[in-house]
């Protein structure tokens, strides 16, 4: 039964609640809130009282004050408490670990509710009165806030210290690091190495392999949920496989053996030529949120933009006199982004008269455009002039500090940066040529496009075929209300101007 208090002949009831809170999720597994809880029962055993509610934050830092943010069970706590009440903490720290003077404020302002604030490790009761004027109530919160603050601070120096040295490490080739590995690799504490994990292996290479097939990650994540896979996800709780998880393993460069951005230090686990061909189709898909079912027929989808704003056309069917057609509108329009209008382009006339375009008879002028590259350097040349600027700023100080047996230290760390500088250089280079040796050139993909054409226009599921036009295409632009378009071929200088002419 629930004690009472009484006040002038009147009968109140004492309300007491209860705070807990951790810091991390391994914690909610754990012991913290079951001690914490225990001795705020405890204390109101002993004074036969009940508790009114309890409030915790699971997995949340004081250090920064983000407990008291709006949501947070102290925040909803304080929001319930009023003149007369009892607020039980396990200790100052559960409240707050900032430094001192705000921990020591943020105390005074829940004092100031009238709120009696008990401490249970040491049975601590304090009200507003003595935290203002008894010196072994109010220096004994200030140097509790400072200890766990200072605490804090030593940690995440330590934490600090420890990641640069592994990652020092790993700059230097010596050892990749063991923590949050990509769910196909595990650490082998017998070798002290990283190893890979062949059964969840298997499944993300399964992967590339679907998403090269289709170009879709809803058709991925469907296929290995309906094949039963097994979860490689260390954090899937029983769910199945989502478009979000099957992108971050397709771009996990890890994939490639890198570990923070050093090759070599895990095992590879694809080709450099699928991990690009996926890398160049998921940025040529970026735009693309409908499902892969309902896209399968348009072979435009994530290559046609608007001339006006250059957003994506997406297909749009509209019904008129008991016929169906469709139509390809403005993306941004659609959706009261821009003010492009509503204006549309027949998408059955425009494919017509793309493909026309491309299968010609006398596609010489397609050819020369395809093989006559870029206009101005690629970024290979780029990255190599840079590398050879580098190269002789170098040679420059090189020759300033030779014979010198005190070299300025200016001059020394001008040089470490140069030279930082070139090895990051030399690994763009490195990247940049497995690039372009996994992706065909564009005159390539041009010639098996002719090849495949033909027979893969009548087919209704046309996702590879929609695969090579992207490697030969950048985009096609689109002009709705003058039913006009500009192709631009991959590597052309000029686009190609069509004008659809309408029968009758």
């Amino acid at each position: 039964m629930r004690a009472k208090a009484f006040s002038n002949g009147k009968e109140d009831k004492i309300r007491v609640w209860s705070y807990a809170r951790w810091s991390s999720d391994a914690q909610t597994n754990g012991d913290s809130f079951r001690r914490q809880l225990d001795l705020a029962e405890n204390w109101c055993n002993q004074r036969g009282l009940t508790l009114e509610g309890a409030e915790k934050d699971e997995g949340i830092s004081a250090k920064a004050g983000r407990n008291r943010a709006a949501g947070s069970g102290l925040s909803t706590l304080l929001g319930k408490v009023r003149p007369g009440d009892y607020l039980l903490v396990e200790d100052n720290d559960r409240l707050s670990r900032e430094d001192w003077l705000t921990a020591s404020n943020f105390i005074a302002q829940i004092l100031d509710k009238g709120v009696k604030l008990v401490t249970l490790q040491n049975n601590n009761e304090i009200d507003s009165e003595r935290f203002r004027r008894n010196p072994g109530v109010f220096l004994q919160s200030i140097l509790k806030s400072f200890l766990a603050n200072d605490e804090n601070v030593k940690r995440g120096a330590r934490v600090r210290e420890s990641w640069a040295a592994r990652k020092a490490a790993v700059a230097r080739g010596e050892k990749p690091i063991n923590q949050n590995l990509p769910c196909w690799l595990r650490w082998n504490r017998e070798t002290d190495q990283v190893e890979i994990a062949e059964e969840k292996a298997a499944v993300v290479r399964r992967m590339f392999a679907l998403y090269l097939e289709s170009g879709s990650l809803f058709h991925v994540s469907r296929t290995l949920n309906n094949e039963g896979a097994i979860r490689v996800s260390r954090n899937s709780n029983g769910k199945g496989f989502s478009n979000d998880f099957v992108w971050r393993c397709l771009t996990n460069r890890a994939a490639l053996g890198e570990c923070m951005g050093k090759p070599g230090l895990f095992p590879r686990l694809v080709s450099d030529e699928d991990f690009y061909q996926v890398a160049e189709r998921l940025k040529a898909g970026r735009h693309n949120t409908v499902r892969h079912k309902a896209t399968g027929d348009n072979l435009l989808r994530g290559l046609a933009v608007c001339s006006k704003c250059g957003a994506r056309l997406h297909r749009h069917v509209q019904g008129r006199n008991g016929n169906v057609y469709s139509y390809l509108i403005c993306g941004s329009a659609l959706r009261g982004f821009s003010n492009c209008g509503l204006s549309g382009i027949r998408c059955d006339m425009l494919t017509e008269s793309f493909l026309g375009l491309l299968l010609a008879k006398d596609d010489a002028l397609l050819r020369a455009v395809l093989t006559g590259g870029k206009s101005g350097p690629s970024d290979l040349d780029i990255f190599k002039a840079k590398l050879a600027e580098a190269e002789r700023r170098a040679e420059k100080i090189l020759k300033l500090i030779e014979g010198e047996n005190q070299p300025p230290k200016r001059l020394l760390a001008r040089l470490n940066e140069i030279e930082a500088e070139e090895n990051g250089l030399r690994e763009q280079i490195q990247d940049e040529e497995a690039k372009i040796k996994a992706q065909p050139s564009p005159a390539q993909a041009y010639e098996k496009l002719r090849k495949e054409l033909p027979e893969r226009v009548k087919i209704t599921d046309r996702t590879n075929l929609r695969t090579l036009l992207q490697d030969v295409v950048e985009r096609i632009v689109v002009n709705t209300l003058e039913d006009s378009y500009q192709v631009f071929l991959k590597g052309g200088r000029e686009p190609f101007a069509v004008t659809l002419i309408k029968a009758g």
